[in-house]
C-alpha cells in the first residue's frame, strides 16, 4: 500500500494477479477495504493461471514420482562423470541416435520435468 500511495496510483488499479497463497487473498481484502473504485466499479482479483496449472501438474507428477526419481538418478549418474557421459554419447552414436545434453529438472517448474524427460 505504501508504494501504491507513494506513486499515487491506488485509484488506477483495476486488477491484481497473485498466486494462490492465503496471504495474498488477505492482502487483496485489505486493499479492497481501503480502495473502493472511484467510479463505483468493481475490483477484480485474478488468480495466476500459470500457478494453478503448475499446481495441477505437480499433483499429477506425484503419481509417477518414483519413476521420475529413478530417471533423475540415472541422469545425475551419467552426467556426474565425463567418462560416463562419453560412453553414453558413444552408445547413442552406435545406435543411430543423436546424443543430447541432459538437464535435471526443478521440482517447482513442471515444464523442466517435461524437458528433462
Amino acid at each position: 500500500m505504501e508504494v501504491l500511495e507513494t506513486y499515487e496510483i491506488t485509484h488506477r488499479i483495476l486488477s491484481i494477479t497473485f498466486d494462490n497463497a492465503s496471504a495474498n487473498t488477505s492482502s487483496i481484502a485489505l486493499f479492497v477495504a481501503r480502495n473502493i473504485p472511484q467510479d463505483g466499479g468493481y475490483f477484480f482479483h485474478q488468480r495466476c493461471a500459470c500457478h494453478i496449472i503448475n499446481l495441477v501438474v505437480q499433483a499429477g507428477l506425484k503419481q509417477v514420482s518414483d519413476q521420475i526419481d529413478r530417471i533423475r538418478d540415472v541422469i545425475s549418474w551419467i552426467c556426474s562423470s565425463n567418462p560416463r557421459f562419453s560412453e553414453f554419447k558413444r552408445h547413442c552414436k552406435l545406435n543411430g541416435l543423436k546424443p543430447r545434453q541432459f538437464q535435471t529438472d526443478m521440482p517447482v517448474r513442471w515444464n523442466s520435468t517435461y524437458l528433462m524427460l
